[in-house]
């Protein structure tokens, strides 16, 4: 299912920064970081992430800002970035603001200070990643599981982006998010565009609680299988 581009309404919150560097979406070897970019290439109909363009990202951060603070998917993101200001109901307008330019902005800073090297990728690291940024992290401050005393993940812009996006490119089942990554590329990308059709039919509605899957569907038993009907 091919996403729309285009800003969410009243344009982007952030106003752009240098983007003369070069920001790349691309397959890491990381389960977050590749199904997301999966499902932002999927979004734009591409079948790589190298394929994405800089407006593309642009645009998909946006669209991502606009459904993540949604209350309807506040119980599915809850379990994927707690605490962060997509969930978190103390978070004001100008929290908001910081955390989206971590979370989804951060390709806008190409040029600001370096955090060293992003250690999923090799690229220049803008960005220190926490439990409210990356599943399964810690929280600020907390120095264990980081190398050097220092706490936090470091990550480039793209993965940041990447990870964000890496819920639509989950199955929400069972209160949980179901992620799929496989060593082959194609089959990340083919059950990272199944989910995010998944996704797309719900979002497209509206309520007090966004609907999960009862279970996980069967996938692949035929290869003509119209992908948008692999997931119910």
């Amino acid at each position: 299912m091919r996403g729309q581009g285009g800003s969410s309404p009243g344009g982007s919150a952030i106003p752009p920064g240098d983007r003369s560097a070069k920001c790349e979406l691309k397959y890491v070897g990381h389960p977050f970081v590749d199904v997301g970019a999966a499902t932002i290439a999927a979004y734009f109909g591409k079948q790589r992430p190298e394929d994405v363009t800089a407006q593309e990202m642009e645009d998909f951060a946006d669209y991502l800002r606009q459904q993540y603070q949604r209350k309807y998917l506040s119980s599915y993101l809850t379990c994927v970035f707690p605490n962060s200001a997509y969930v978190n109901p103390t978070s004001g307008e100008e929290k908001r603001k910081d955390y989206w330019a971590e979370h989804l902005y951060a390709y806008r800073e190409l040029a600001g200070a370096e955090e060293g090297t992003c250690v999923l990728c090799g690229e220049p690291a803008r960005v220190r990643a926490y439990r409210q940024h990356v599943p399964m992290l810690t929280g600020v401050g907390v120095v264990s599981f980081f190398p050097g005393g220092n706490a936090g993940l470091r990550l480039c812009p793209a993965c940041m982006l990447s990870i964000a996006a890496a819920p639509l490119g989950c199955l929400w089942c069972g209160g949980k998010a179901l992620l799929v990554h496989t060593d082959d590329p194609n089959l990340t990308f083919r059950f990272a565009k199944q989910h995010l059709a998944w996704h797309q039919r719900r979002l497209a509605l509206d309520g007090d609680k966004y609907p999960g899957a009862s279970q996980p569907h069967r996938y692949g038993q035929r290869q003509d299988r119209d992908d948008s009907k692999a997931c119910r």
